[in-house]
Parts: C-alpha cells; structure tokens; sequence
C-alpha cells in the first residue's frame, strides 16, 4: 500500500472535481433534453460508483428546485442503471473460475441492489450488518469458543431465531411466497425479517462464517439447508491418549428449527423422493455460490408467478417488475444445468422476456446485454445484437416536434400536463402526448370499437401516463379533467416528462417541450 506521504492529493481532488463535475452536466443534459438520453447514462455509469454521489445529491434535492419531479426521476433511473450494472458484475464475476472471489452474502444482495433506485442499501450495507450481527452475537455468548462446533452451529441457529432474523414469524399474517421473501437486504432490514428458506441458510452462512465456522449452503432439493464442514478431526481423550475421531459434517435448517437435522433423515427423504443414490452426495454437499444464485432467481420467479397482481405491486419495494426482470438476467448469466441443450432452451425462454422489457423501460441497459450476453449466445446473438441497436436508436432519436399551428391540431381540447379521470373507468392519469386524430393500427381500433364512440377515429386521442404507472392511449371522449390536488401516485412517476407540480394551475409542467413546444 502506498504510504500516505506518498499519495498526490491535490491530483485525486482534482480528477475527482472533473468527474463530479462530467456527472452533473451529463445528467443536466439526460433531464433537458430527450434525445441521446442512454448513451448520456452509459457515460455517466461508466464512471462506476464515484458518479453515486453526484446522483444522490441531485435525488434530495430541496422542493424548490424548477425541474424537481424530472431531476429526481432521472437522478433516481440513472442510479437504478448504475446499480443494475454493479449487480450484472457480481453475477458474471461468478461464472469466471478464476475471477474475482465473490461472497454468498454479496451475490444474493446484487438482487437488493438491481431493485433499488434510490440508493438506499449497496452490498457493503449488508456485509457491516453482517458483521454487526456477528459481534452482537459475541456479546450474547461469550463462551462461544470453548463449545464444540455442532454446539456452536445449534448457537447460532438458535440466537438467530429468538431474534426473529431467520424464517416467517407465524405471528405476522404474511404469505410464505411474498416477494420480499427472496431478498436477503430486505430480510435483514426489514422490521419482519422474514425470509424464504434460501435467504434464512444464508443470513446463517454470513453469521457462522464470521464466528469461525466453515458454514454454507446445501442444494438439497426443495429446502435449502445448511451445512457445516468439520475443521479437519476432533480430539476424544481417552485416558491420557487423544485419539481422533473422524468428524462428519453438520446439517441444520434455520428456517424451521434449532436443532441439528440426521443426515440419515436427509438420505431418507432423498430415497422417498427417488433421488438415485449415486447423486445423493452431491445433493448433500456444500452448493456453490452460483448455484445458490440461480436458485433464488427461480424462487423470485415463483413469487412473481404465484402472488395476485394489483394496481399498486410496482409501487411497493420490491417492485414486482424489476425483481422479475433481475431474476431473468441471474438465470441468463448463471443457467442451470451442464448440457448445451439445456443452456439453449433456457436462452430461448428467458431471453426474449429480457428484451421486451429493455425495449419498455430499460433501454439504457442495450449495453448490459451486449457486454454480458451477446458473447454467450450463440443461436441468437446476430439478431439479439440488431434488436439492441433499433431499441436504442428508437430510444435515442429525437423527437419530431408537434406544433398547434394548424386547425386541427388547435382543436386538441386538452394539453400536456393535464390530469384526468377516465369517465368509463376511474383510473387518473396525466397526459403527456397527444395526436389529433386516432393515429393507433387498425386491428387496435377495431379491437377497441373506436369507431363506435360518439366522435368515432376523428377526435384527438392522447398518450396517458396511469397512476399504476402503465401508458394508455385515450379517446378525448373518455377524458374528465380533474383540478384537485396531485395524486401521489401521480407524482411518484410524473418526473419522466414533467419538471414539477403547478399549483396554481393543478396541472404538471412539461419537460418534454422539444417535443410538443405550444403545451
């Protein structure tokens, strides 16, 4: 290391300057300007975390900023794209076998750190409370060293429990496949601290392996369990001889009990489940860190697919949305299996779910897919490629301005920023686009009996932000402006194409008038 005397600070402070000072411009410009907004994010996420600061700054921002909503909107988007791409690291750091030596307890937080937008944990938040936990547990059990280590592994079980830091609390009335469930930053944080049983061996690994003990996951099927691997043998004392005794490893589940779990009640189960023999020992062995990985995405995916949907599950952390979204990226960089064919069958499901939803919202992370998985894939990497290309350039072109300098376009009763409830179906929203005449396919107007509205086709139609954060496109038929207070669901998404809320006016004001200058 170099020693301090050594270090030229007045050259860091400077670079460092320049760097802060390349962020802020580089956001300023994301938030002014619609065009080229992805390769402004590339530049800004390819600083790495040095540009964090810069983004949190701007994302508390004091109410009296002019540009409040879309500062903080895009100071938050451009966090979530700079965390999404230190998860993907993580993730792809643990297929090199020689790369970088990533932890349990790292790898299952990039899932916290992909969902997050607002800065609020990264993988260093976990490990300090980790360790925080470890020395509180110290404090609790002084006597720890002098136990043998099946007491010392039942120790731990049993302190992590008591404190309701492992398992579902059945005195909260909480699903077993809640998707926090799956999200080790949630589970530790979170005044629950529920967890799934994957999440429960993991907070335990964390917590062992920081008091000594050679403590991981197990890839029994079904149930994640713990496992403890012996030191090496321990000492019986026979007289005044020590004679050692073979030690075999130590089986525990955190989630449902404190006690040691037979490993003939595993190889039992095992049998029942007709699990041939010779794949019993794997299935009992420590799992890796990917595989762990892997697992926890399929779990997420479980929660996504069995959970209800409501209006509000992408307004509740995690959103259901992008914890789908990072599960899809986990099992793509970390597919499960050995055989080719299952790797290309994986690809062929998991893939196109990827790029339907960089199209929709994640169009800045077309770098992400090419850096990680075009190289990887091999059926479909050409024409993943093109796709990344159109997504972006789409995403990146300016838009054609809409001026209301003719008659029909002076006719557009209404204008951007304007909030409405849907006379038909009660949902508020806010425009933020517009179109004098129905400019939608005809199978769409067709479907939607457009024609059979009172003005049919030929009235204006607008593009709709909702307060359950989709996009409709509106009849003017259908519209009922609303001048009450903003809705704060309305707000939480409106800095996507309004600089702040007019009180005066109970309307939002456009940012995006490059597009439609007169709204």
């Amino acid at each position: 290391m170099q020693p301090v005397t050594e270090i030229d600070w007045k050259r860091l402070y400077s670079e460092r300057f320049l760097t802060d000072k390349m962020v802020a411009q580089e956001l300023d410009s994301i938030i002014a300007f619609q065009s080229c907004r992805t390769q402004k994010q590339k530049t800004i996420i390819d600083v790495g975390l040095d540009a964090k600061e810069v983004l949190l700054e701007n994302l508390s921002i004091g109410d009296e900023a002019s540009d409040i909503l879309a500062r903080r909107w895009y100071s938050s988007h451009t966090l979530g794209c700079l965390n999404r791409s230190i998860a993907v690291d993580q993730w792809a750091h643990l297929r090199e076998p020689s790369g970088e030596v990533i932890t349990l307890e790292t790898a299952l937080a990039a899932f916290d750190v992909f969902v997050l937008e607002d800065g609020s944990i990264d993988t260093g938040d976990i490990s300090y409370k980790f360790d925080g936990f470890a020395d509180k547990f110290r404090q609790h059990d002084p006597s720890f060293q002098d136990l043998d280590q099946e007491k010392q592994a039942v120790a731990v079980i049993k302190y992590l429990r008591n404190h309701h830091l492992v398992g579902i609390d059945k005195n909260v009335d909480l699903h077993y496949h809640d998707l926090a469930n799956n999200f080790i930053g949630e589970a530790i944080s979170g005044k629950t601290h529920r967890s799934l049983p994957l999440i429960s061996v993991a907070i335990f690994c964390s917590v062992a392996q920081r008091l000594g003990l050679n403590a991981q996951p197990c890839g029994f099927p079904f149930h994640v369990l713990a496992v403890v691997q012996p030191d090496s043998t321990q000492s019986s004392i026979a007289g005044d001889l020590e004679k050692p005794i073979p030690r075999s490893p130590i089986y525990l589940d955190p989630f449902r009990s404190n006690e040691e779990v037979p490993l003939e009640t595993l190889e039992s189960q095992l049998i029942s489940m007709g699990v041939p023999s010779n794949d019993h020992e794997r299935l009992l062995s420590p799992a890796s860190t990917a595989d762990i990985v892997s697992r926890c995405a399929r779990n997420i995916i479980t929660s996504v697919q069995t959970l209800p949907r409501s209006p509000a599950a992408d307004s509740v952390k995690p959103g259901v949305e992008v914890s789908f979204y990072a599960a899809l990226w986990a099992l793509l960089l970390l597919p499960s299996g050995n055989e080719n064919e299952v790797s290309m069958m994986q690809q062929a499901w998991y893939l196109p779910r990827v790029l339907r939803l960089v199209a929709g919202q994640y169009a800045t992370d077309t770098w992400l897919v090419e850096k990680h998985l075009v190289p990887k894939i091999e059926q479909f990497g050409s024409s993943t490629a093109q796709t990344l290309r159109d997504i972006r350039a789409t995403a990146d072109a300016r838009k054609p301005k809409k001026a209301r300098d003719s008659q029909a376009t002076r006719n557009v009763r209404y204008r951007i920023g304007h909030v409405f409830r849907h006379k038909r179906y009660q949902y508020y929203a806010i425009i933020y686009g517009w179109d004098a005449t129905c400019s939608a396919e005809e199978d769409w107007m067709v479907q939607m009996r457009v024609d059979d509205l009172p003005r049919g086709r030929k009235q204006s139609f607008y593009h709709a932000l909702v307060d359950d954060k989709s996009t409709r496109y509106v009849a003017e038929d259908h519209i009922e402006i609303v001048r009450d207070e903003a809705k704060h669901d309305l707000m939480a998404i409106a800095g996507q194409y309004f600089k702040r809320w007019d009180p005066e006016d109970k309307a939002f004001i456009s940012n995006i008038r490059d597009e439609y200058p007169n709204d």
